[in-house]
């Protein structure tokens, strides 16, 4: 991955890549792995992903470097009517300027994208941070050695350790905690970081499991061993951070496995190789969180846009969900129907797809898009929601488009 063993790894690529990716028992009875190839427009090596905030269907990736380059990119990703990944639309975009980016990018609650940067001349090892709307780094820190930072996450508010920053080492497998303070300027004061641990396979990326995730303990971290080609389980302390003693292979036979999130439509762990040939989708991870899933057609508006509609979250008792509508005209007015039912209306042109029990009007906003966040109160029995977007739009048929229904079973 980085010199000196780059060429012998880079060498090795093709050898490895006719290896078929397995999971391992016990997680084989309920997770599959997909391969969904390359990331369009985004040369190798690559580097860390992660989905954007403010949409759940935009990967935001990036491409390893060792200098100052234009190398955070987005693109839209391809869904089935459950919502799972199967590829990818157009090319990537240029979304901003992350520094010498390596395997670690992810959201602080406030919306402040932290990432990993690979050393370089004057900071040596170090974390960069954007606030939103950024294109340029607007605070960066070095932090401890040795070795190389690779992985960096933020525990979920949902986990032990919740607001933590972690941080990886390749290929020592130093493991690091630090506390996160506000600095007064909307980014962030990294304290304290301790070494916590010392993790085996020269790991690199990592990402925080689903606390619903099957066959999991509920507070779990994955973890992407680049030097073993292997995706590895811990149970995490109450601090966040991994037990060593307790690993366990979850899947193996990749090529330079480097990197994973969480995809936050399906619970799905999405991983892209270092390489920058494989992106794989890992499927399993949400499955008590229902089965979400789409139904029926929507309406085109200006340009032939249709609103799409999908779920993120996990619609169960107790947790959190929600639905986003994009692809519309920005600074518009839109809403959210709900309902209770399935239907089939005609109406301005299109159809209702369901009896709008509830209508939540939104601003679109410069993205063109609008969300409604869904708290399920525990205790809350089996129910049944219907959902449909639509917004006000001069070039629909009778100025409304309307997006496809989804259905969201709350268990």
């Amino acid at each position: 991955m980085r010199p000196p063993l780059a060429p012998v790894l880079a060498a090795l690529v093709p050898l490895a890549s006719v290896c078929a990716q397995t999971v391992q028992a016990p997680f084989n009875a309920l997770y599959t792995i997909s391969n969904i190839g390359a990331i369009p427009g985004l040369a190798s090596n690559w580097g860390a992903i992660v989905f954007d905030r403010d949409d759940p269907n935009v990967l935001l990736c990036s491409r390893w470097a060792t200098v100052g380059v234009q190398n955070l990119f987005a693109i839209r990703v391809v869904r089935d009517a459950q919502g799972h990944i199967t590829g990818f639309s157009g090319t990537v975009t240029p979304r901003a300027q992350a520094d010498h980016i390596d395997g670690g990018l992810d959201y602080h609650p406030s919306g402040v994208l932290f990432y990993s940067r690979y050393p370089s001349f004057p900071t040596g090892n170090g974390v960069g941070q954007f606030k939103p709307g950024s294109t340029v780094p607007d605070r960066v820190d070095a932090i401890l050695g040795p070795n190389y930072i690779g992985g960096l996450a933020i525990v979920p508010a949902a986990l032990p350790g919740a607001g933590r920053l972690k941080t990886l080492r390749w290929p020592g497998g130093q493991w690091t905690d630090a506390q996160l303070t506000p600095d007064g300027n909307g980014t962030f004061n990294i304290v304290g970081e301790t070494q916590t641990a010392v993790l085996t396979g020269g790991p690199d990326g990592f990402v925080y499991v689903p606390p619903m995730a099957p066959l999991f303990n509920g507070a779990d971290v994955l973890v992407a061993e680049f030097s073993a080609n292997t995706l590895a389980a811990y149970q995490i302390d109450a601090n966040g951070d991994p037990i060593v003693a307790t690993r366990q292979v979850f899947a193996n036979g990749f090529s330079s496995t480097f990197v994973v999130t969480v995809d936050p439509v399906t619970q799905d762990i999405v991983h892209a190789g270092w390489s920058g040939s494989q992106v794989h989708v890992i499927r399993g991870f949400g499955q008590t969180c229902g089965q979400c899933s789409h139904y029926g057609t929507g309406l085109a508006g200006t340009g032939g846009l249709v609103p799409t509609i999908t779920w993120y979250g996990c619609a169960l008792s107790g947790q959190s969900t929600g639905v986003y509508v994009g692809n519309t005209l920005p600074f518009g007015i839109g809403v959210v129907v709900a309902g209770f039912a399935q239907l089939s209306i005609p109406i301005f042109g299109g159809t209702l797809l369901n009896e709008a029990s509830v209508v939540l009007a939104y601003f679109t906003g410069p993205a063109g898009a609008y969300s409604l966040p869904i708290a399920v109160p525990p205790g809350t029995g089996l129910l049944t929601l219907y959902f449909q977007g639509a917004v006000l739009d001069p070039g629909a048929v009778q100025g409304i488009a309307m997006s496809d229904g989804i259905v969201m079973p709350i268990q």
